[in-house]
C-alpha cells in the first residue's frame, strides 16, 4: 500500500459544520465538495479517493523525503504525518492559537484555522472563508490563514 493510499484511509468523525454549501459531520465530506480541494472525490460507490496525479506526488514526496540524512523537507513530511496520525487517532498536540477568533472586522468568524495559501499568488479561496489578519498571526512565513465566517444559527 502506497503512503496516498494510507492517507486516503483515513476516516474519522468531525464536529458539523457549514462548508461550502455542505452541512456534515465527516471531513471527507468537507473535502470532496465541490470546489474545495482538487483531486479527491468520491468514487462511484462512494468511497474517498484521489486522481493519480495525487497519488504520484505524494508517493515522490514520501521517497524524497526518506532519501539521505534528514533535512527539512524530511522534518516538515514527518511533522504533517505526525500532525495527521494524532488528528485521526483523537488526541491532536497543541493548541491552534486561532480558535479563539471570534471577530475579523466586521465579520464573525468561528476561530480556528481551515485553509492556507501563499502570499505570493493573487488568489484568495472566497466563499465564506476569511484571511486572518496579519497582526493576529495570520500570515507567518509567507503563508496567509484563513478561518471561516460564523454562519447565522
Amino acid at each position: 500500500m502506497t503512503g496516498a493510499e494510507r492517507l486516503l484511509r483515513l476516516h474519522q468523525p468531525v464536529v458539523a459544520r457549514f462548508v461550502a454549501n455542505t452541512q456534515t459531520g465527516d471531513i471527507i465530506d468537507v473535502i470532496t465538495a465541490p470546489g474545495q480541494v482538487e483531486g479527491f472525490y468520491r468514487d462511484g460507490e462512494g468511497r474517498f479517493t484521489a486522481a493519480p496525479r495525487v497519488f504520484t506526488r505524494v508517493d515522490y514526496l514520501v521517497k524524497i523525503a526518506g532519501e539521505g540524512s534528514p533535512g527539512r523537507f524530511a522534518r516538515l513530511l514527518n511533522h504533517a504525518q505526525m500532525l495527521t496520525r494524532d488528528y485521526f487517532d483523537g488526541h491532536p498536540q497543541g493548541n491552534d492559537s486561532f480558535a479563539p477568533l471570534r471577530q475579523v472586522g466586521s465579520n464573525p468568524v468561528t476561530g480556528r484555522a481551515y485553509s492556507w495559501m501563499t502570499s505570493d499568488i493573487p488568489y484568495r479561496p472566497g466563499g465564506d472563508f476569511i484571511a486572518i489578519p496579519r497582526q493576529e498571526g495570520g500570515a507567518p512565513g509567507g503563508n496567509h490563514f484563513y478561518t471561516l465566517r460564523r454562519l447565522a444559527q
